[in-house]
């Protein structure tokens, strides 16, 4: 059974709440308006705390829908029943109630970061199914604190040290979901307070008590830092600061990207490669990095030493080619491109069951694939190498200033081994198949998104 934490009730005079329901819905709505929201909840006293405030602020007048998701990884024995019983609390609170299920088995190694990996995937993928604009988590002051620390130990770069964001569009393969923290100001105990007013019990998870993991060991440390000065409310202050200079570098990328680099309609990003390595060593790396994780759709940016050493290739070569992040990045006549990988795409860019309306194929494109020609079927994969020869054998003529590994990775329709139809370079009445962003944003590149 879980191991559960009683809230005594205390009175009102006692006990400053630092969140109350109308500021909290004032914040989300700050953050990201939405009709739906989506709350992660675990079940501990922070999660629960949203619980709490968000049955107190949906009574309040043109408040939104809210939704509890809970999620059962199957680590535990015990986790069962912790589902159960927060699905209990929402029942007894009023607030609709979700349990979600991982079923892919986790590896032996780094097995927190995998499971919030499965964790994120899966409530995303609810909250498109069921039209949640927004997923709001718990983390508080000390959950900011403690990731400032870790990644200091790291070695982190200025992103890494600007620690979590308000509000974050978190892409994971195949999906993507706008992530919401409105305590990242407040410390923990204010969020206690709310439980204790409210006489709401919580669940303690013994996991965090284990010292074999590197949070738990940073938050047994923060105590002993506090005495040098290093205190929680220090350190979010600083991520605070780091994020304002974040803020400031990345307004001066985007500004670079708009006058030297486009979005091509074949889906790849290209840029004069002689303006590029004139930029300060930093804004070259951090252009680079932001890149190559929003084309590769990956969750972190590249190390920097593997930056540093395709920036080297750059300067040294004329021309050449090199695979990073799950992208293919080439240089030659002065242009700098980057594109996918056709190694590293995702098994979802071969879609064999279809639905109605459009679906996002490889983070680039919306295809349309009918659930009547996947009965038949019909399939989407990447075009190939085979499939770009016998367009050409059928007449099409290719930009040579366009590197074929580029077309390999467009989506193409099949039957069998069959080419039915490559609608990015052959316009098809049957099949479509267009760029998710006609312009790319590279605004919503730089959004604090590579961090958690």
């Amino acid at each position: 059974m879980p191991r559960l934490k009683n809230a005594v009730p205390v009175a009102k005079d006692n006990q400053p709440i630092g969140v109350t329901p109308s500021s909290f819905l004032r914040q989300l709505k700050q953050l990201h308006k939405a009709s739906h929201y989506a709350l992660a909840v675990s079940g501990g006293a922070d999660s629960m705390a949203l619980v709490v405030l968000a049955s107190q602020a949906a009574r309040l007048k043109n408040a939104p829908k809210f939704t509890v998701l809970s999620v059962d990884h199957g680590l535990r024995s015990a986790a069962k029943d912790e589902v159960k019983q927060v699905a209990a609390w929402c029942r007894q609170l009023g607030v609709p109630h979700q349990a979600l299920k991982v079923t892919d088995k986790l590896k032996s190694t780094g097995v927190q970061e995998a499971a919030r990996q499965q964790r994120y995937q899966l409530m995303a993928a609810w909250c498109r199914q069921h039209k949640a604009e927004a997923l709001v988590v718990a983390h508080h002051q000390q959950d900011q604190a403690e990731t400032v620390l870790m990644r200091l130990a790291h070695q982190s770069g200025i992103n890494g040290l600007a620690g979590m964001v308000a509000r974050q569009k978190l892409r994971l393969e195949g999906e993507q979901v706008t992530l919401l923290r409105p305590f990242l100001s407040q410390p923990p105990e204010s969020l206690r307070a709310i439980l204790q007013k409210a006489g709401q019990s919580w669940l303690e998870d013994p996991s965090n008590a284990d010292m074999k993991f590197e949070r738990v060991r940073t938050r047994q440390a923060l105590p002993n830092l506090a005495d040098i000065g290093l205190s929680v409310a220090a350190l979010a202050d600083f991520a605070d600061k780091m994020q304002s200079l974040r803020t400031s570098l990345d307004r001066q990328a985007v500004d670079w990207l708009g006058g030297h680099a486009c979005w091509t309609p074949l889906g790849y990003i290209d840029m004069d490669a002689a303006a590029f390595l004139a930029l300060e060593g930093l804004m070259r790396q951090r252009i680079l990095a932001a890149l190559l994780r929003h084309m590769g759709g990956q969750v972190y940016a590249p190390k920097r030493r593997r930056l540093d050493a395709l920036v080297t290739r750059l300067q040294d070569s004329p021309s050449g080619a090199s695979t990073l992040g799950g992208c293919l990045v080439r240089w030659r006549g002065g242009r700098l491109m980057l594109g996918r990988e056709e190694a590293a795409l995702s098994p979802q860019a071969r879609l064999k069951s279809g639905h109605t309306g459009p679906q996002l194929w490889d983070g680039r494109f919306f295809i349309n694939l009918s659930p009547q020609k996947a009965a038949a079927g019909v399939f989407v994969a990447p075009l190939g190498k085979t499939g770009l020869a016998a367009l050409k054998a059928d007449g099409l003529l290719i930009n040579k200033q366009v590197p074929s590994s580029y077309l390999h990775v467009l989506p193409a329709f099949f039957l069998k081994k069959q080419l039915l139809a490559c609608p990015v370079l052959v316009p098809s009445p049957d099949y479509q198949a267009v760029l998710a962003e006609e312009k790319l944003d590279f605004n919503t590149i730089f959004d604090g998104s590579a961090d958690w």
